[in-house]
């Protein structure tokens, strides 16, 4: 019965939930998958979402790190990577072999970042592309969650690493980190439900849960005004939950 609920929780939460941030990541992949093309290197590619959205690439590899998923996740994850590594701080592919990295929500788990960007630049050919998304204001969602890189640092790391910057972009601003953090909370509420020790703490969490997926609809469509308001919003550094940056091997 348990096992039940919970599929048809996570049926309802992947039909209803309008995840505004995930959006606008598909609107920046569609506006620039065009900068990305011949050889391309995913860091950290998970189980590869973000292929389907670069057109003009003629081979596609992935990296993962095993550390971070389950068993059962690796034999899932195992013919979708091409190089299983430790951190994107060292990958075993030789100079100068890709015309694009690209490393999407990866960045704030990995220990040396300015050694990624040197490792990008090393396996980069001549003008070639790094593409990257990263946390600012969101949620810390792993115990390797170390970093949170504000504009400054990203321009920061690509200037100490032989980089031009070509777009630096926040993922819209206040009310899309909002409602995307809104969203998480909801979508992680059952596991504060479950660290709530007393019996009226669990009944009153779920009373709460109940209420606020009854809701869910009307939340989502708040969603959905924010993302026509806010998916061209590049330029709010301060509050985005986000941040694209695209760089340039000089």
């Amino acid at each position: 019965m348990k096992k039940i609920l919970i599929n048809l929780l996570v049926h309802y939460l992947e039909a209803v939930q309008y995840m505004v941030n995930i959006r606008i990541m598909r609107h920046k992949l569609n506006r620039y998958q065009h900068l990305a093309k011949g050889c391309v290197l995913d860091v950290g590619a998970g189980d590869r979402p973000y292929k389907k959205y670069f057109k003009y690439i003629d081979q596609y590899l992935a990296t993962n790190t095993k550390r971070h998923y389950s068993q059962e996740e690796i034999e899932q994850l195992e013919p979708k990577t091409d190089y299983w590594v430790n951190d994107g701080a060292s990958l075993p592919v030789g100079d100068e072999s890709f015309d694009a990295v690209l490393c999407f929500q990866v960045l704030s788990v990995i220990s040396e970042p300015a050694q990624f960007f040197k490792e990008a630049g090393r396996i980069l050919k001549k003008d070639g592309i790094l593409m990257l998304s990263t946390d600012f204001l969101y949620p810390k969602w792993s115990e390797e969650d170390y970093y949170r890189h504000t504009d400054a640092n990203l321009r920061r790391l690509a200037k100490q690493t032989g980089f031009e910057v070509l777009y630096l972009e926040s993922f819209g601003g206040f009310w899309t980190m909002l409602h995307s953090n809104l969203m998480r909370y909801i979508r992680n509420y059952p596991d504060i439900i479950k660290q709530k020790k007393s019996v009226s703490g669990k009944l009153f969490g779920m009373l709460f849960y109940i209420i606020t997926l009854l809701a869910l609809p009307l939340i989502s469509l708040w969603g959905m005004m924010i993302y026509v308001l806010e998916r061209n919003k590049t330029k709010d550094f301060g509050f985005t939950m986000n941040n694209m940056v695209i760089l340039r091997k000089m």
